[in-house]
């Protein structure tokens, strides 16, 4: 009876333990929101999606993959799936636990909430059909908002915070403004920033997307000037830039007398940035063709801002500083007619250009000589040089610790060709 006893008591305690071993499990899988697969492995080459390929490049081990059966690096696919859910979590999140109401009487959520089918058809990642079916499979739909729904995100806050900078610089206060009060800043807004900080979020931010490079020693650099038929420019005072007394004009990324370098990567991108065949008929275009003394230290503004995969796990936290700079290159670089007005629409970008010149320092503490920029006629590279007149030299001038650009050939050109150019050849970035 004693060990029939005993017995029954071991049987119910194995019972038991198994429940609660099977309840710890069901637990687990409802805190991180979806069920293991078990024994699955993916390699890269099934997944079309580059941020989970590169996940899975970090992640594999040798194995066969489930789904093409090759004996390859495989990651096991729960982790896929974990990574997926934390990948999904930092722009997405369950809408009770993101504050968004819900009214039987109105419907339910309101607001916008989508499935797990509808959120990765939207958002990816991008998988043949089988991979998505079990990774969607396993997680457990409890529905979807965005995070933090109720407030701007983080490139939309940087966006409005340019745009209300270029304004309070333009209209309100332009030489004093980083102690000038601004009336239109509300502090207490959580999702707002005070628009004279976005200088040092640009700083930033490009650092952060890896946005300083080098103009190598060496590397040809054509500025052009548009003179008349029987003038002749062949010296780096000529065709470089102008002394500060005669910088007159405006540009971009100069005021008036704070001289700077104007140049291209190409000839063609360099004649059209500086020719207005409306104005300037029946004459020709001087070119140097300038090199750079020594390597020189730029921010490179000029590469095509895609969005990365949320699955890219190095890149993923920084999209929302991908998505502000293709809006503010956009802006940055907009044609801007030339006129009285130019004067006041040109402010923004000099300032930021100042910033870069003036206040901005690498991580080895090092100044920054220039910034390349995508040309609004050509959609090539087009660069400002922080040198004035005296920092180019001719092909057999000594160089000095100021010098940064040689004239290395000089050459006219003939504008016959760029004389029937229209507004439709402007390049939108």
């Amino acid at each position: 009876m004693a060990f029939d006893s005993l017995a029954s008591y071991y049987e119910d305690s194995t019972r038991g333990q198994k429940l609660g071993g099977a309840k710890r499990m069901w637990e687990e899988e409802m805190g991180r929101g979806y069920s293991s697969v078990g024994k699955i492995h993916v390699c890269e080459r099934c997944i079309r999606d580059e941020g989970l390929q590169r996940f899975i490049k970090r992640d594999r081990k040798p194995g066969t993959c489930t789904f093409c059966q090759r004996e390859v690096r495989v990651s096991a696919m729960d982790s896929v799936i974990e990574h997926v859910m934390n990948s999904l979590s930092l722009e997405w999140g369950d809408p009770a636990n993101e504050g968004l109401p819900y009214e039987t009487r109105e419907g339910g959520w309101q607001g916008d909430v989508y499935n797990t089918w509808e959120l990765f058809y939207d958002v990816g990642p991008n998988c043949p059909e089988e991979i998505t079916d079990t990774i969607v499979g396993a997680i457990h739909d409890t529905g979807w908002c965005r995070r933090d729904p109720y407030t701007l995100p983080v490139d939309r806050t940087l966006v409005y915070g340019w745009q209300k900078f270029s304004q309070f610089i333009i209209h309100t206060a332009r030489f004093v403004f980083y102690k000038a009060v601004n009336s239109s800043y509300e502090g207490d807004q959580h999702d707002e920033m005070n628009p004279v900080d976005i200088l040092e979020a640009l700083g930033r931010i490009v650092r952060d997307l890896g946005l300083i490079d080098t103009v190598p020693a060496g590397e040809k650099i054509y500025r052009v000037r548009i003179v008349n038929q029987d003038e002749v420019k062949t010296l780096a005072k000529d065709l470089g830039p102008p002394p500060a007394e005669r910088a007159n004009m405006p540009n971009r990324m100069s005021p008036v007398g704070i001289p700077m370098f104007y140049g291209a990567f190409d000839l063609d991108t360099a004649i059209r940035e500086t020719y207005d065949p409306c104005g300037e008929a029946g004459k020709k275009a001087a070119s140097g063709e300038f090199s750079a003394v020594r390597a020189l230290r730029v921010v490179d503004l000029s590469e095509s801002f895609f969005i990365p995969s949320l699955f890219d796990p190095k890149l993923q936290k920084l999209r929302p500083y991908y998505r502000f700079m293709r809006d503010f290159i956009t802006d940055f670089t907009k044609p801007i007619e030339r006129s009285d007005r130019a004067h006041a629409e040109y402010v923004p970008t000099q300032v930021v250009t100042e910033y870069f010149r003036h206040v901005y320092r690498t991580e080895e503490g090092a100044q920054i000589d220039g910034i390349i920029y995508p040309s609004s006629k050509t959609g090539q590279k087009a660069i400002v040089i922080f040198a004035d007149s005296l920092a180019c030299i001719d092909v057999e001038g000594a160089a000095e610790q100021r010098t940064l650009l040689r004239l290395d050939r000089a050459v006219d050109v003939s504008l016959e060709g760029y004389a029937a150019g229209t507004d439709h050849e402007i390049f939108r970035p």
